[in-house]
């Protein structure tokens, strides 16, 4: 939401992050589908609103910068649509909950490819833009056992005993 276009680099597949949490910037690559789609929206972004009042990349349909209660109330509204309730007794889901369902998809990948987790999870964190393991964020609200400082071998066994593949099936 608090992208300028100045910071998006769709030539490149690449956006900037700046001063994020814990006033931390980087460099994001993108997916060749996420570039075409966010060029589909600049496209547009820009027949819709060619003289924005602010630089932000997204716009609300005043013409403005997105807020976070708005984008809450939409994605809400976009679950309804589609259908997508939450289980009795869990939350619906929130829009942040998509950066950890994409953690755990890419650890679930990795150890599906027998990659060595271990070496990649500081790169995966700083795409995530955390300071600490991406394994602690990954295991709040009771979701799960294991800790920040649970070791990637206990992670992996954590999951091959299904219950990540189990909860990740039915998200």
């Amino acid at each position: 939401m608090g992208l300028d276009r100045d910071d998006v680099h769709l030539d490149d597949s690449l956006l900037i992050v700046r001063r994020s949490k814990f006033d931390k910037s980087r460099q994001v690559p993108l997916h060749q589908t996420t570039t075409d789609a966010l060029e589909d929206y600049a496209r547009r972004r820009d027949d819709l609103c060619p003289h924005p009042a602010v630089p932000c990349f997204f716009l609300s349909g005043a013409g403005t910068r997105l807020n976070h209660t708005n984008v809450s109330k939409t994605f809400a509204g976009l679950l309804a649509a589609a259908g997508v309730v939450a289980p009795l007794g869990r939350r619906r889901p929130r829009p942040y909950d998509l950066r950890h369902s994409f953690a755990v998809a890419t650890l679930v990948a990795w150890y599906a490819d027998d990659v060595a987790v271990p070496a990649r999870l500081p790169a995966l964190s700083t795409y995530l833009g955390r300071i600490q393991p991406v394994v602690a964020t990954l295991c709040r609200g009771g979701e799960c056992s294991c800790s920040a400082k649970t070791s990637a071998g206990e992670f992996q066994r954590w999951i091959f005993r299904g219950r990540l593949l189990s909860a990740s099936a039915t998200a």
